[in-house]
């Protein structure tokens, strides 16, 4: 994805390639906090249950403060 990434071609105007590499690194860990979430249903269903309201509002949150930014 990096390879492609790097191709001026899919920056947007003022987009920039630390912003691409932030948004590469953080990706992993988005199925990873699911996977911690799968788990503790089966413990903790409350908690899990909070992690996954919690993970989309944290990435939605991430991207707007990053828009933001960008203007």
């Amino acid at each position: 994805m990096w390879r492609h990434a790097r191709s001026r071609q899919l920056y947007h105007a003022g987009g920039s390639p630390a912003l691409v590499a932030r948004a590469a690194a953080r990706r992993p860990l988005e199925p990873a906090l699911y996977a911690l979430a799968a788990v503790l249903a089966f413990v903790l269903p409350p908690t899990a249950w909070a992690l996954f309201v919690a993970i989309p509002l944290f990435y939605v949150l991430q991207s707007a403060g990053s828009a933001a930014k960008s203007s």
